[in-house]
């Protein structure tokens, strides 16, 4: 099993497809969830959720409003460290405004100085390994450049389609001084807290 192979600290979800009354059970993880409003009464759909390791000292963060993102979130508390917070953001479908995405990232990194914010943007930049650029990645590479933050991606892909494969699951860090790594298995980024 993934977690077995890895035994991750926080594991990030997106498109959960679960509703309200649902969750997922994993041996010594704690879980927060978001649920997509409007869901279609026949299939499930979008949905994210943070899974934490019980033993890691953590609580679950409340959210600003966001214009368009679904997101799930954690503070860690680590003993004589400045609390650090991991947040899954996912991103709208690619038709809507690019300035949704910097606007909920913007007010994500507002809440601390030391931040993950990890998932699936939509946004295609050369910087992060993509063929080609689209408004949301000229945005959001913009929008990083100008605000300090890092945008971190895996070396491979992590979305294949018929005729092409591009990055579009990225990690984006604030000031985050905690030991981590990033690595990718399968579309997935992992997170481990050394």
């Amino acid at each position: 099993m993934f977690v077995n192979e890895h035994n991750p600290d926080v594991i990030l979800l997106q498109e959960t497809h679960l509703r309200p009354n649902q969750k997922i059970y994993l041996a010594n993880y704690y879980s927060y969830y978001s649920y997509r409003k409007n869901q279609s009464p026949l299939h499930a759909s979008g949905g994210t959720a943070v899974l934490i390791k019980n033993n890691i000292p953590h609580n679950e963060l409340n959210l600003p409003n966001l214009a368009a993102a679904e997101a799930s979130a954690t503070t860690i508390n680590i003993k004589n460290k400045d609390p650090h917070h991991s947040h899954l953001k996912l991103r709208p479908p690619p038709s809507s405004q690019a300035s949704f995405l910097t606007f909920d990232i913007e007010n994500l990194i507002q809440i601390s100085t030391n931040q993950i914010i990890c998932g699936d943007c939509n946004a295609h930049h050369i910087s992060w390994g993509c063929n080609n650029c689209n408004h949301a990645g000229d945005a959001l590479y913009a929008f990083a450049n100008n605000a300090g933050i890092e945008i971190l991606s895996p070396p491979t892909p992590t979305r294949y389609g018929v005729n092409s494969a591009t990055t579009i699951d990225l990690a984006i860090v604030k000031s985050f001084l905690m030991k981590f790594t990033l690595s990718l298995s399968s579309a997935r980024i992992i997170t481990r807290f050394c």
